[in-house]
């Protein structure tokens, strides 16, 4: 007998991670002193 598949629930949308990707990248910047050695990898 097979299960009907679990519910999904969006947590953000596309327009909310990349606003929250935004968020993070400036915090890396404000936080990084050295940005010329700074490298992002993902």
């Amino acid at each position: 007998m097979s299960r009907p598949p679990p519910e999904r629930t969006i947590i953000l949308d596309a327009r909310a991670l990349s606003r929250a990707l935004q968020r993070m990248a400036v915090e890396v910047l404000e936080l990084a002193h050295e940005t010329d050695r700074l490298v992002l990898i993902g």
